[in-house]
């Protein structure tokens, strides 16, 4: 009688453990991406697993069929965010453009004097010269290479240009600041999530990532270590591992990076479940590239 009585609770016992230890298995995520993106996402699984996992389950990276899967398709650079800076924030209502083809000038609805930068161009000042005549709200320099930038900045200030500069990441690069030294002051862009966006927790990740491969990363890395971030976050949320329930929990998404820094910057999530990073609007000051507002991500 003894005896089936403790059969009957050791077995009552197993069956009332075993859901709970089979919780306790690791969580498996699959990487549908490029050897970059899944370097960023192994950066992001040892601090997570290093800080007890996700809901408490350590998390493993599975080729295909996991628990959760990371997909990089569903990163999306956002329209023309210069545009949308220019035509509202800013509310110019006209533009001149240097770039080396008018294809390069048609990405806003506004007015644009065409600045058309030769081949191999080093004498900028007609250039100046017409931009200045343009009388424009503001100049926007497009698709020109370092040395090209750097000649034209050169003159700008040279000739005392005083509308505002604009232009996209490179324009803002760290090796283009060096090149121009206080020519790049006052000159504006928007970025979003990239290597030099200057960004705390951006700068960290780079420090991160030349510790493990040797060298800075490139976007898809940063991509895979926001994502993986992203999961945890949507996961701890959810209160469960369910991808089907992650995946519909992207759409209308809205995640701080001030609230889990491993995202880098802010993301947002359209009604789709598409995903944006957060937009910055960045000026060179006393060269050196500062976050001085931010662009919505919509």
């Amino acid at each position: 009688m003894k005896t089936r009585w403790l059969f009957t609770l050791f077995g009552l016992a197993a069956l009332l453990a075993g859901p709970a230890v089979a919780q306790q298995g690791p969580v498996k995520i699959a990487v549908d991406g490029g050897p970059g993106f899944a370097n960023g996402v192994e950066l992001a699984l040892r601090e997570i697993n290093g800080r007890g996992g996700i809901l408490g389950r350590q998390a493993v990276v599975v080729p295909s069929g996991g628990d959760l899967t990371l997909d990089p398709q569903r990163f999306a650079d956002p329209p023309s965010p210069l545009a949308r800076y220019l035509v509202g924030p800013l509310q110019v209502k006209s533009l001149a453009v240097a770039a080396r083809s008018t294809d390069d000038m048609r990405f806003t609805p506004v007015s644009v004097t065409p600045l058309v930068i030769e081949a191999q161009q080093v004498d900028f000042s007609a250039t100046v010269i017409r931009a200045k005549n343009a009388n424009a709200d503001a100049l926007v320099i497009r698709s020109l290479s370092t040395d090209e930038s750097v000649g034209l900045l050169t003159e700008l200030r040279k000739q005392g240009y005083a509308r505002p500069v604009l232009g996209e990441a490179a324009l803002v690069s760290a090796r283009l600041i060096e090149r121009a030294g206080d020519a790049a002051n006052g000159v504006r862009a928007v970025v979003g999530l990239g290597p030099e966006t200057p960004m705390p927790a951006i700068a960290d990740f780079q420090r991160k990532h030349r510790a493990v491969y040797g060298g800075p990363s490139g976007l898809d890395a940063m991509r895979g270590y926001s994502a993986l971030y992203l999961a945890k976050a949507v996961t701890t949320k959810l209160g469960k591992v369910d991808n089907a329930a992650f995946t519909a929990a992207l759409k209308n998404l809205s995640l701080s990076a001030q609230d889990e820094p491993g995202l880098l910057l802010d993301v947002f999530g359209d009604s789709d479940g598409m995903l944006r990073h957060q937009l910055l609007v960045v000026e060179v000051r006393e060269r050196k590239a500062v976050a001085i507002d931010v662009l919505s991500a919509q």
